[in-house]
């Protein structure tokens, strides 16, 4: 009896060893990506370019991880598939809602934000802030469905490729010639393309469990009840750690010129994880 507990737990551990192992290796290859990357980057644009970057990323950081009201955090934790796949769909449909309302804010407010963000020169960027949101909303939800789901290859795979289209676009704007708005615009399109490929493996491997599916609005209503405590409480707390890494390289760009915020924001940024790159 004890070499059979033994046994089966010795094969849990050394699946979820693997498991780890797969995930990590993938944020150290993408890691390995950005750094590389950086020291090309650095040679071809001006410090002031890397300062848009650093507070476009620092505007994104604080708003993206709460785009979803923290509700992605249900998904793997619910025993249902059809109301895990519901929970995916209520916070896809989040994330298109806070899109619509920021994009709607910085509609009405464009030049009053881009001066708050020192984005003068380029204001046309603060409306690509809600995209960035929107798409990043997009893979937070995935990426819970995908460790439901125990695709730990294909969310290595979506970091590798996030800093591969993020660093060969930018280094491709650069050499062009083009200016530091660039920068932030191949972040962006990293983003996109990256959470696009992401979405679509997924639906591939679960095309079938997807189309046999319908949204019953009264078990979205359900789950979002059920599960308020992550908007309630999680939501708040998860806000506050935001504001405390990113609100500082704001605060400095708002008051001094934007190429120091790129140094702060590194020191920041070298404790965090792959969430957000320059």
């Amino acid at each position: 009896m004890y070499y059979f507990f033994y046994k089966q737990l010795k094969i849990i551990l050394d699946r979820f060893l693997k498991n780890v192992a797969v995930v990590a290796s993938g944020n150290a290859m993408a890691q390995l990506i950005f750094f590389i990357s950086t020291i090309i980057l650095v040679r071809i644009f001006e410090p002031d370019s890397f300062g848009l970057l650093a507070v476009f990323s620092a505007t994104v950081g604080i708003f993206s991880a709460i785009i979803n009201l923290r509700y992605d955090q249900a998904i793997v934790i619910e025993k249902s598939f059809e109301h895990a796949f519901l929970i995916l769909y209520l916070c896809i449909i989040f994330s298109i809602v806070f899109f619509s309302f920021s994009l709607i804010v910085i509609f009405l407010f464009e030049n009053q934000i881009a001066s708050l963000l020192s984005f003068d020169i380029s204001k046309n960027l603060t409306f690509l802030i809600p995209f960035y949101i929107l798409f990043y909303g997009f893979f937070l939800a995935l990426n819970q469905w995908a460790t439901r789901q125990k695709y730990f290859y294909l969310i290595a795979s979506y970091h590798i490729i996030r800093a591969l289209v993020i660093c060969l676009t930018q280094i491709v704007l650069g050499f062009l010639g083009l200016g530091g708005a660039w920068l932030v615009i191949g972040f962006v399109f990293g983003q996109s393309v990256s959470s696009i490929y992401f979405f679509a493996k997924i639906y591939v491997s679960d095309s079938s469990f997807f189309k046999s599916l319908k949204i019953d609005i009264t078990k979205v209503l359900h789950l979002t009840k059920k599960y308020k405590k992550f908007a309630h409480f999680s939501t708040p707390q998860t806000l506050f750690n935001s504001l405390s890494l990113y609100l500082p390289s704001l605060i400095l760009a708002a008051f001094f010129f934007t190429s120091y915020s790129r140094y702060l924001l590194s020191y920041f940024k070298s404790f965090t994880s792959t969430k957000l790159h320059c």
